[in-house]
Parts: C-alpha cells; structure tokens; sequence
C-alpha cells in the first residue's frame, strides 16, 4: 500500500494532487465537485475586496485554448501541450464576503469528511480588509491561508507595469511584506505565498523573504504570465488585448524554480503550481522538490477527472517503482542537478568529449546532419558525409535530426 498523505505545518492532507485557486473553485458546488474527484486539497478562489477605483467595473471573462500549432483549439481535441489564453477585465472574486466565507466553512466541514481540507485564498487589497477577512478564515475553521503576492490581471487592471522597478530591491521586499505580514499577524493557521514570477525577478529570495520577514510556512511556485497572442489574418490581438497564458508548456519554467528553491531552502514547503497536466507532472514536481501540486488549466480545459487520473497514476507509479510513501521521492531529482561548474568537471564535457561517427551502411545522404552542425564538424563529400572529430563538441544535434539513425559516438 502506498502512502500518498503528506503533511505540511502540521496540516494533513491525503494526497498532493490538488486543485488551485481559480474558476473550479469558485463556491462550495465547484470545490465539492474538486473534493468528489479526489483531490487531496482545495485552494478557494481568492477573496478580493477591490479598491474603489475598479468597484462596480464589468467583470467579463474570455478564455481560448490554442494547440500545439498556435490554432485554436475546436470540439474538445485538447492537445498535450495547449494554451489557455484567459483574459477577465476585471479580477474575478466573489462579492458577497458573508456568503463566500459561509461557502468556504461549507466546503471546509465537507472536504473533512473526505479526509482533505479547504485553503482559504486572498490576493491584494486594503490592509483592514486583509486581516478583517483572514481572521474570519480561521474562524470558520480553514486550516491555512494561500496569499497570492502577484495576481496579473488585478495589476494589469490598474495599470501597473510587470519589471519595472520590481528587481532584488528594497521596494520589492517591501512590496511584499505589506501583502503578507499583516496576515500572519493576525492569524495562528499557517500562511502560504503565491510567488509570481513577473512581479519578482529571482523566486528564491522571495521565498527566503516570505519565510524569514513575512512569518509564511511556504510558498506556492507560481502563478500564470501576462502574455500576448495575435491573429496574423485579422491583425489584431486574440481577446483584444493581453491575457493570462498557461497550460503544460509552462511546467520546464515552474519545475527549474521549484529546484532551486528546494535546492536553497530544503525544508521550505513549496507547492508546485502552472504546468501540470497529468500524474507525471505530479511525480516532476515532487522530485524537483514540491510536496504537493496544483491543478487549474489541465482542469479548465478537461474537468474534474484530471485530479482523479492524477492520484491514481501517481499512486500506480510510485506502487510500480517500489516507494512506500511519496516522501521518498520529494527533492531526489534536484539532488542531481549540477551547477555549469560541476557540468564542465565530468568526464563528458571536459577536454575529451563524445565525438560524433557517420556509419556509412546507415546514412542515406540526406544532408540533415550538416545542415545542422553548428560547430563546423560535419563534412560533405562527394562519397558521403563524415565527421572532423577535432570541431566536434558532442552536442548531440546530428544525432537528434538525422532520419535514419546513422549517427554513432565515439570518446
């Protein structure tokens, strides 16, 4: 029997695959539907108070998928690698505070019985509301609070620039310390930080400043980016304007972020987040150091049942490899990742690397091979292709393009 539970500040939760903040969690029939399907936790939509400036604004919602080849996405052929392209005018949250908290003490008493527990979610707002609305978040109950340090289409509303002025600064530290500290101020149930990586430039200070300055337990590694994507037929702008991107394709970024924090501060909870499509991704995160990970496009384009696939393909996968326990498994892949220095010290890369070999029985004379060397080591004769073994840097890119699998290594 494998053991998927994992316990965070004290927090027991039955498995790491959860469900983020965001649409599929908006209110207690959607979090439930979360609960149903297996999640081993729930992040709540985030609570927003909205300053006066934006109160009453239209809050329209536009999502696209778009597939591996940039073309939109039609009658459910969801592809591997899409991208959900979301644009909201306005930063959705709920507005009725009472009903939503009564929502969140409803979905916390059910997800109890099902062995997990509700998150309670707030992002930017006026520091009383902050700590009016946390304490009421303990008071119902929750067991932890997710504070989301960097919602783009909330500043991308009132116009801030992403970047600008925003590097390693005192501003920066600041900027988050007076999002989150007012929080864990009032509040005994631990807090967790949704780092965005527009709003800071380097996720592992961040982290420590969470940590060391804000009183946070951890960190979720991270929320969408604001991006761009333009119909060349039409010349303008899918959704008129920018929007949030996401989808599988972001996991690589997330996962090298989620290693380096795990690398820095090992016993930091880190909760992986944009990116994971399926049970793999599950398994990534954790050996890049994650004890849990959350799910929001993967769910938005295909439902609920990716968190209960999730589970049980991790689950199958831990069973077939010989863990006992997840916890075998958090941070084993970041143990390996090695610096440029160690790289240029191992034997494949030092003076003497792999040199690239055409067999000539194999190769068909296509010429992908040297259209493709970048290092001068393909040659062309009028036999056939071979190799200068002294331009040759092992990079592997012959190897890669060639159709035929002529491509041989030698040391």
């Amino acid at each position: 029997m494998v053991d998927l539970s994992v316990e965070i500040a004290g927090v027991q939760f039955k498995n790491p695959v959860w469900l983020s903040s965001g649409e599929p969690t908006w209110g207690f029939e959607r979090m439930k539907r979360g609960i149903d399907a297996g999640a081993g936790g729930i992040v709540a939509k985030s609570l927003n108070i909205p300053p006066p400036e934006i109160r009453g604004a239209y809050q329209g919602k536009r999502i696209q998928v778009f597939d591996d080849n940039r073309e939109l996405v039609r009658k459910g052929k969801i592809p591997r690698f899409f991208t959900l392209y979301y644009r909201a005018i306005r930063p959705g949250f709920p507005d009725d505070e009472d009903k939503w908290i009564a929502d969140l003490e409803k979905s916390e008493k059910y997800a109890i019985q099902h062995d997990t527990h509700v998150i309670g979610s707030l992002t930017t707002m006026a520091i009383e509301d902050e700590r009016r609305i946390a304490r009421k978040m303990e008071q119902i109950g929750l067991k932890m609070i997710e504070v989301d340090a960097g919602c783009p289409h909330f500043d991308d509303f009132r116009g801030d620039e992403w970047g600008t002025d925003k590097l390693l600064t005192a501003r920066t530290m600041n900027d988050l310390v007076s999002k989150v500290k007012p929080i864990t101020e009032v509040v005994s149930i631990p807090v967790i930080v949704k780092l965005s990586p527009m709003a800071y430039a380097d996720l592992v200070s961040m982290t420590r400043w969470s940590i060391e300055k804000c009183g946070a337990v951890g960190v979720t590694c991270h929320n969408r980016f604001m991006g761009l994507m333009i119909d060349i037929e039409t010349e303008k702008p899918f959704l008129q304007s920018y929007a949030s991107v996401g989808g599988p394709w972001m996991l690589p970024l997330s996962l090298r972020w989620v290693g380096k924090i795990h690398q820095a501060l090992p016993k930091v909870p880190i909760f992986g987040s944009s990116g994971a499509f399926d049970w793999k991704d599950v398994v990534a995160f954790l050996m890049a150091g994650s004890c849990a990970t959350q799910f929001c496009s993967a769910v938005m384009c295909k439902g609920y049942t990716v968190l209960t696939d999730a589970a049980k393909g991790l689950n199958d996968f831990l069973k077939r490899k010989g863990y006992g326990s997840i916890r075998e498994i958090v941070g084993i892949a970041s143990q390996g990742i090695l610096s440029y220095e160690e790289l240029a010290k191992l034997p494949e890369y030092a003076m003497h690397p792999r040199k690239a070999w055409v067999d000539r029985e194999k190769c068909i004379e296509c010429g992908k091979c040297f259209e493709t060397c970048w290092f001068g080591a393909m040659e062309r004769s009028t036999e056939a292709f071979s190799v200068d073994a002294k331009n040759c840097t092992g990079c592997g890119n012959c190897e890669i393009v060639c159709p035929a699998g002529a491509i041989d290594w030698r040391s």
